[in-house]
């Protein structure tokens, strides 16, 4: 198949729809298409594509930050009726403002989507009704609603049409909408709105694409941990392929966790225009009936200690949108917290993470209180890399080299790493490990390697070095000697 980009770029006005309770959501006439929005009646032949969704922003206008909830994009076929292409019921929130910097235009990857081709003629874009806007130097934002919306309606849609209309589906296109914030203005407490199709210039270069954080169930895992791709599919919305390294941090609900087809994760990376894939900083398995909470992601500031809070500088939502340039953040009694490689930490030694040096980053799940501007967080994730990662795991010792300091775990359960139960991790000895007998008691160095003569567990805290893909230990915990099986006696 070929690759097209979609060279769209007639300016257009968007024009707006309300859209109240009832329904199936659409302010325009889906033609042959069921309530559900999912697929076209129309043949369209059997050719199908690949089709990545982008946010820009040309300029950033006369605001600070420009913040609206995205809920779901629509293509609108030649042939009648609708292609649904995201669909997020809670809202993506995006500042339209961190779009644009000093360089150029940056991109927020939405959605990547197989269809079957077609000619289209427009996007239509469901937005929350009323953007927040934070004029220059302010502190909090101004609710704006959208004009040309009916008082009950909660939220608009918005028309960007395709002129002239294009096909879609024959290779791998890019979808890229430009919310020109130069463009939009306001009258009367009512905001005008206006976008166009981008030539995407840098889309390409892996950083003018922003962090993407993506909800769905795995399918066709392959490859062996650390490194596997999987499909990530949401109903008929989704199908984005993920690549997973050695750096990948691995988080579970309950612990250990594991990568497997049909579970629920959240996935977070970069998305990668060049090869079709998002390329995850982090992959967190969930349980399918968890509720679905609101989520924040920012930069944080102004750490207090004492009351086990901090402000947060977010860069993007779901489910809400934030009131203030900075959030209050706070935890719940019992919160889970987890450092960047996904180990699990204590209260202190989370809000030491929180301190680097560095600016530090974290993603955190919970409720958004709008009228006190605190969101309280019941799980909190250091983001970003980590040349060292912290790691704890534990299994059945195996292939013990003194002569290279170094034993197998098959494991049994681990934290920080991303790996399988079964998997074969390298433990590496160094010259400050400590090694711990069955009571806790210290043992010299000298004499652990025969002490694991025979089949025992372990487990072992330290730290994962990607380059020689050992776990170099800190402290080994020995544990129980471990039986082999018993033959079974011959049946008579």
């Amino acid at each position: 198949m070929t690759r097209t980009r979609l060279l769209w770029i007639g300016l257009s006005i968007l024009s707006i729809s309300a859209v109240g309770c009832g329904g199936n959501g659409s302010g325009f006439d889906t033609g042959p298409i069921t309530a559900a929005n999912n697929t076209s009646q129309v043949d369209n032949g059997p050719d199908t594509g690949d089709l990545a969704i982008f946010l820009t922003s040309a300029s950033r206008g006369e605001y600070d930050h420009a913040w609206v909830l995205v809920k779901k994009v629509e293509l609108k076929l030649a042939t009648g009726g609708t292609r649904l292409i995201f669909d997020d019921a809670a809202g993506v929130g995006i500042d339209l403002s961190s779009l644009r910097d000093a360089d150029g235009q940056q991109y927020a990857f939405l959605n990547s989507i197989d269809l079957p081709a077609g000619t289209y003629t427009s996007a239509q874009v469901t937005l929350g009704r009323a953007p927040i806007l934070f004029r220059k130097n302010a502190a909090s934002g101004t609710q704006v609603e959208l004009a040309g919306l009916t008082p009950e309606a909660k939220e608009a849609v918005l028309n960007v049409p395709f002129d002239p209309p294009k096909m879609i589906g024959t290779g791998h296109d890019e979808l890229v909408l430009d919310f020109d914030l130069d463009q939009w203005h306001e009258d009367k407490g009512k905001l005008t709105a206006i976008a166009k199709t981008s030539l995407a210039p840098g889309l390409e270069s892996a950083d003018r694409v922003l962090p993407a954080l993506e909800l769905g169930k795995v399918e066709s895992v392959k490859g062996e941990v650390p490194q596997q791709t999987f499909t990530l599919k949401s109903a008929k919305t989704m199908a984005i392929e993920v690549k997973t390294l050695a750096t990948t941090s691995l988080v579970g609900e309950p612990s250990p966790a594991a990568v497997s087809k049909g579970a629920t994760v959240e996935v977070s990376g970069l998305y990668d225009v060049n090869t079709r894939r998002l390329d995850a900083n982090s992959v967190r398995v969930l349980d399918a009936k968890s509720p679905t909470l609101s989520k924040i992601i920012g930069v944080v500031s102004d750490i207090d200690a004492k009351t086990g809070t901090w402000k947060l500088q977010p860069s993007q939502t779901r489910g809400f949108l934030p009131g203030s340039t900075l959030v209050s953040m706070t935890v719940t009694e019992g919160a889970k917290l987890y450092g960047a490689s996904g180990l699990a930490l204590g209260r202190e030694e989370f809000l030491k993470g929180l301190s680097g040096d560095e600016q530090v980053s974290v993603l955190a799940d919970g409720a958004y209180d709008s009228s006190k501007n605190i969101f309280t967080a019941s799980t909190v994730r250091l983001q970003g890399e980590n040349s060292t990662p912290g790691v704890k795991v534990e299994g059945l010792i195996s292939d013990a080299k003194s002569t290279d300091q170094t034993f197998g775990l098959t494991l049994t359960g681990y934290e920080g790493l991303y790996s399988k139960p079964g998997a074969v991790a390298t433990i590496a000895i160094t010259p400050t490990t400590v090694f711990f007998d069955t009571d806790g008691k210290e043992l010299p160095g000298e004499g652990f390697f025969a002490a694991i003569g025979a089949p025992r567990s372990a487990t072992v805290s330290g730290t994962y070095d990607a380059a020689t893909n050992r776990v170099l230990a800190a402290s080994v915990k020995l544990g129980p000697m471990v039986e082999k099986p018993k033959p079974k006696a011959a049946k008579r």
